[in-house]
């Protein structure tokens, strides 16, 4: 999955992605910002209970990626997001 975004100026300080997943425990998350990778894997998702349905265990996550000045453009700026199975 992409996100979009178009500055005009150049930002300031430490912005910050907060990415809500639904995963399993086989889930890894990560994130690249205009090509480059700019997080570390996050995976090894623990039982919260938060949703079970039709006897499948699945975890909620409310994860923060941060984003330096430096990751930032003028004009279009380009996120993605990685997910993969870990086993």
């Amino acid at each position: 999955m992409n996100i979009y975004l178009n500055l005009r100026k150049k930002s300031t300080g430490t912005s910050v992605l907060r990415v809500s997943i639904v995963a399993n425990s086989s889930t890894a998350l990560s994130i690249s910002f205009n090509g480059r990778k700019s997080s570390t894997e996050v995976a090894n998702f623990k039982d919260d209970s938060c949703i079970r349905q039709n006897g499948i265990l699945e975890f909620y996550r409310e994860l923060e990626f941060k984003l330096g000045t430096n990751n930032f453009k003028i004009e279009e700026n380009k996120i993605t997001l990685h997910a993969s199975k870990t086993g």
